[in-house]
């Protein structure tokens, strides 16, 4: 059995396990071939049907830097909140179980914070598509530095949304899978995580109590993190109950905006939010157009349509600036046409296709 180092556990890494037996191995070694050696894995087993717990608790017996926690299944943001009780590292890092990490993320990040003095560092990351692609998502061109409260706020903002003029719907990813943050802020501000059986995006929630408490955070441009898709995405997997949630998640980000006393100018952060998940719920509902019948689908989209929240940020949101296809998809939904907001997914999508077809034919 490999033991533990004498020194102070420099990172602990929580890592949620559910239903993930085909990429739990992966990620577990992703984590046991890092070239910083000072870190503590917390295996939170979520009641997984599978064989997970199994496989999570043959990693702990070789390495006494694994621990493991079986508990009731709750959803992945209670078994982060789970796995933060365990952990002993200055820093926490966040892995999901069926993604990984290059080998020398942590030790990098982990450097970089403690000659910067920084309560939390991200990076950027690749994604790995289906067909085993990989894009890099690089969010700064540079290091870029949060050193005041305005400057965080200005973070914050940017995680929720973008403003109307920005290409993408925002300039930073809510995940906390990116980066490390340090656990005596974690600890002061009791950052935890919501439910995703209520809301959507639970990450933003925890991203809110943190950055009220940190002082100094810094963002790297280089991809450390490699997130994966897989069977569970949006094209695969329907939930009835996806917009409800986004609703949530939307009161939620206010209440604890107002709470914590960030301010969100006109809530254009947080309507660009809501148009974007209003959206992909609507692009759930027609990749699953199939399933529920056109009736029943055409029935959930102007369902969407309609909710007060959205009439509500159709009404007030500056579109003017939007980009192009984001701007088609506002005029149908303020026209409420569903018929349109359809063939605009569609003829996005095919645009998606040609792109990737494209850039796949000039990297050869």
């Amino acid at each position: 059995m490999q033991g533990c180092s004498t020194e102070r556990i420099k990172i602990s890494v929580i890592v949620p396990v559910y239903k993930v037996e085909k990429y739990i191995d992966r990620c577990v070694k992703s984590l046991l071939q890092q070239s910083l050696k000072e870190i503590q894995i917390v295996l939170v087993d979520d009641g997984s049907p599978d064989r997970c717990g199994d496989i999570c608790d043959r990693y702990a017996e070789k390495d006494q830097r694994i621990k493991v926690v079986h508990k009731e299944n709750a959803g992945l943001g209670f078994a982060r909140n789970t796995g933060m009780e365990y952990a002993d590292g200055e820093y926490i890092a966040f892995v999901d179980s069926d993604d990984y990490i290059s080998a020398d993320m942590l030790e990098r990040l982990y450097r970089f914070a403690s000659e910067e003095n920084l309560d939390a560092v991200f990076c950027g990351f690749t994604v790995v598509t289906r067909d085993n692609k990989h894009m890099d998502r690089q969010e700064v061109c540079k290091i870029t530095y949060f050193n005041n409260r305005k400057e965080r706020e200005k973070y914050l903002l940017g995680m929720i949304g973008a403003e109307p003029e920005y290409p993408k719907d925002a300039r930073f990813t809510m995940s906390v899978w990116r980066g490390i943050y340090k656990k005596e802020v974690i600890d002061a501000g009791q950052c935890m995580f919501p439910s995703e059986r209520k809301v959507v995006s639970e990450d933003i929630i925890f991203h809110i109590q943190f950055l009220h408490y940190a002082e100094r955070i810094a963002v790297l441009p280089e991809c450390y993190y490699y997130y994966c898709e897989n069977q569970s995405s949006l094209t695969h997997t329907y939930r009835a109950d996806r917009f409800e949630k986004v609703l949530n998640l939307i009161a939620l980000i206010d209440q604890m905006m107002k709470e914590y006393g960030f301010q969100d100018p006109e809530n254009m952060s947080k309507d660009r939010l809501l148009l974007a998940r209003s959206r992909s719920a609507i692009r759930q509902i027609c990749y699953h157009q199939y399933m529920l019948g056109k009736k029943k689908a055409d029935k959930e989209i102007y369902k969407i349509m309609t909710s007060p929240q959205l009439r509500r940020c159709i009404g007030e949101y500056r579109c003017a600036k939007l980009p192009f296809v984001q701007k088609c998809f506002f005029y149908a939904v303020k026209w409420k046409s569903v018929k349109g907001s359809k063939l605009l997914i569609r003829i996005n999508d095919i645009r998606k296709r040609k792109g990737r077809l494209v850039s796949r034919h000039l990297r050869k």
